[in-house]
């Protein structure tokens, strides 16, 4: 359908790469720290929702980031 994206695999990117790339493409990013850190290069570990899920337009998707996975 319009406005669907297909959810990319984003774990093991850098956390501030795979936010832009997600807010580029319309859809509203979560950052979970783990444990909570506001250093920078930070990897994603985890996502939710998984890859190859489809997403609409202004989705959520929480990234769970920490400095080593």
């Amino acid at each position: 359908p319009p406005g669907n994206m297909v959810m990319p695999n984003l774990e093991g990117q850098q956390a501030d790469i795979a936010q832009r790339a997600l807010e580029d493409v319309g859809l509203t990013v979560v950052v979970q720290s783990n444990p909570p850190s506001d250093a920078g290069g930070s990897t994603v570990c985890d996502q939710d929702p998984s890859a190859g899920a489809a997403l609409p337009t202004g989705a959520t998707v929480t990234l769970t980031t920490a400095s080593s996975c």
